[in-house]
């Protein structure tokens, strides 16, 4: 007899690798990317999505941005970010393959 053979619980389609790789560029990208802010004398310079785990403030004294700096670093929420980032990325994969699942006629 032939019985159809069931899937791993881990396999997934090509095509739902191909669009995770463009989802995880996305989050990368977001989280890499610098914001900045220039007010009247400060700038300031912010990387992180959707929390900033780097930020950079420079006042600008005499044309100049290098007199006070102040760097603040936060690698609790860069671990926030990338576990946001990996929640995204699983619940892409979850919903592309019931997409595809669902358009796969019976066999």
């Amino acid at each position: 007899m032939n019985t159809p053979t069931r899937r791993r619980w881990f396999q997934v389609h090509l095509s739902t690798c191909v669009v995770l790789m463009f989802v995880a560029g996305g989050v990368i990208w977001a989280n890499v990317r610098e914001q900045q802010t220039i007010e009247a004398k400060t700038e300031i310079r912010e990387r992180g999505w959707p929390l900033v785990f780097h930020s950079e403030r420079r006042e600008r004294y005499f044309d100049s941005f290098v007199v006070l700096s102040f760097t603040d670093r936060s690698f609790v929420r860069l671990a926030a970010d990338a576990a946001i980032g990996a929640g995204i990325l699983v619940a892409s994969a979850v919903l592309l393959e019931l997409l595809t699942c669902r358009r796969r006629p019976p066999a």
